[in-house]
């Protein structure tokens, strides 16, 4: 499949919201009921949690913030690179309708029967 392109109409998604609703965005052509494939999103957590364990160990010879500098950059590292190749290398699929539980009426009056 083609980066970021719906699979029924075959318009481009923009990537911000590829990113910011990748579970219940819409076409923004034909309103069909998108989301990001899990090849996409695994492929992006890993290449995010390899960086960010780049980060970790380029940082971990900090010396007094030995210990904060190379986890804040690790988690920085991760939350900015994860997203952007997510951007970059999203496949979108149609998002399969799920059934929703019917909501369960309470009983009338008091509740209790006597």
């Amino acid at each position: 499949m083609a980066i970021r392109i719906c699979p029924l109409c075959i318009g481009k998604v923009p990537s911000g919201e590829v990113v910011a609703l990748s579970n219940t965005m819409n076409c923004p052509h034909c309103r069909k009921p998108l989301e990001v494939s899990q090849p996409s999103r695994v492929i992006s957590t890993l290449v995010g949690l390899a960086a960010a364990y780049a980060a970790f160990r380029l940082t971990s010879n900090a010396g007094a913030l030995g210990w904060v500098l190379p986890m804040a950059s690790a988690i920085l590292t991760w939350g900015i690179v994860t997203p952007l190749l997510l951007m970059l290398t999203a496949d979108l699929r149609v998002r399969a309708e799920q059934p929703y539980a019917e909501p369960i009426s309470a009983p009338h009056g008091h509740g209790a029967q006597h």
